[in-house]
């Protein structure tokens, strides 16, 4: 999967995706032609934690089957979009109330790499 691919992908489930990518603000966005999947995740992430509470459970459900396909055991050697989603988008929900809204639509592999950098609540 490309970035450009794993953009358009979370722009499905948030399209508020969209805006804040090509904001100002992105920082990981210096050049529209070149950026990562980490770059995309790690911005994903903040996003996701200004609109989970709106997303509908279909929402929820897509998003998190779309992570766990894409999320390999912990046994298994990582992939790059393995890395950027661990790295970059559960790591950085670990031990925040997004975080933990989250868990209930995560998949075994997903939520097993979540566990291991989650704690709380309280946070």
């Amino acid at each position: 999967m490309t970035p450009p691919e794993l953009l358009d992908r979370f722009i499905a489930f948030i399209p508020a995706f969209e805006a804040q990518w090509n904001s100002e603000q992105n920082h990981y966005r210096v050049d529209a032609r070149h950026y990562t999947l980490h770059e995309v995740c790690s911005e994903f992430s903040n996003c996701f934690r200004d609109h989970y509470i709106h997303l509908s459970d279909d929402a929820f459900t897509r998003l998190f089957n779309f992570i766990e396909l894409h999320i390999v055991e912990l046994s298994s050697p990582e992939t790059l979009i393995d890395n950027a989603m661990c790295t970059c988008f559960l790591e950085n929900l670990s031990s925040e109330p997004a975080g933990h809204a989250a868990k209930e639509w995560m998949g075994r592999k997903t939520l097993a790499f979540f566990e291991l950098w989650h704690v709380g609540p309280p946070y």
